[in-house]
């Protein structure tokens, strides 16, 4: 009889891990932050801080989610 050796079952869904990638005025990569969500809205609530000090462009795995911009800029949280 062979154990799961402490592994997740398989048909345990995982929440996605989402990227916010933070740009600088000029548009050139400036840092990444990585946090779990339970869908595309709930991501967008937890990086719209980050968009406070600049533009953020925000990915599930290889696909594009949104680009949240400040406040007062314009297409500020156009989604994809």
């Amino acid at each position: 009889m062979m154990g799961t050796g402490g592994r997740a079952n398989k048909k345990e869904k995982q929440m996605p891990v989402y990227r916010a990638y933070q740009m600088d005025k000029l548009g050139r990569f400036k840092s990444v932050n990585l946090f779990a969500s339970k869908n595309d809205a709930e991501a967008l609530r937890q990086c719209a801080p980050l968009a406070e000090t600049g533009r953020v462009l925000l990915w599930d795995r290889m696909r594009f989610v949104a680009q949240v911009e400040r406040p007062g800029d314009k297409n500020h949280g156009e989604a994809a």
